[in-house]
């Protein structure tokens, strides 16, 4: 054959090569910015679901101060004169939402903030509140925390999520019937984790911190920016 033949089939294949390349990019954009539309209605969705949570003073670990509207908590300097009821945590610095869940799907947003140390997520009614705490989905704690800067969920083993950055707010879904609660970081609108466990008993938000500056907050501004 002539050399200019195999020139020309060389010269044709790399064009196909090249259409063949900046398709696949297109079609990858394409479904991306699906995918991305999608998580944003989803997220929206989600954000219109409003529960209304409030933490419960008779279950918080004496050193936690509260808001007066019972939206947000913060490690104090000195325990309180509570009494040591049997709702009362007194050894971790945890608090529970003053509303038990056992059906639908629940979400409330987290402002954690510039916080450093802090738990958050659901708990089933029965467990333990007095002496030291298994935090573990094995024993009714499914929680995400940030623990001497890493992001961890409360599997067993625990699993450390590799988070390239801070996040600020966070969703919590809870959805009893299937047995599923997820965390979302709002500003991003991107999923964090998902526990799927069969959920047998009420639910309750938590919220532990052991930090003295930022409080966690109970947002009342559930906005995408």
């Amino acid at each position: 054959s002539h050399p200019c033949d195999h020139d020309q089939r060389k010269k044709g294949g790399s064009n196909k090569f090249i259409h063949d390349s900046f398709f696949k990019i297109r079609t990858d954009f394409y479904f991306q910015q699906i995918f991305f539309n999608f998580q944003n209605q989803t997220m929206r969705q989600f954000l219109n679901l409003k529960t209304k949570v409030m933490l419960d003073p008779k279950t918080a670990f004496p050193t936690l101060i509260l808001s007066e509207d019972r939206k947000s908590v913060y490690m104090g300097d000195r325990a309180q004169d509570f009494p040591d009821n049997l709702e009362r945590f007194n050894f971790f610095p945890c608090i529970l939402g003053t509303e038990g869940i056992n059906s639908g799907t629940s979400q409330w947003v987290v402002e954690v903030g510039k916080a450093k140390q802090w738990a958050i997520g659901a708990v089933r009614e029965s467990i333990e509140r007095k002496g030291y705490l298994n935090i573990r989905a094995t024993e009714g704690f499914w929680v995400l925390q940030l623990m001497d800067g890493e992001y961890e969920v409360t599997t067993t083993p625990k699993t450390i999520l590799p988070l390239w950055k801070t996040v600020r707010r966070i969703l919590v879904s809870l959805e009893f019937s299937l047995g599923k609660l997820s965390f979302f970081d709002v500003d991003s609108m991107e999923i964090i984790f998902t526990f799927n466990y069969p959920f047998s008993e009420k639910m309750f938000p938590f919220f532990l911190t052991w930090d003295k500056k930022n409080p966690l907050k109970i947002s009342p501004d559930y906005s995408i920016k």
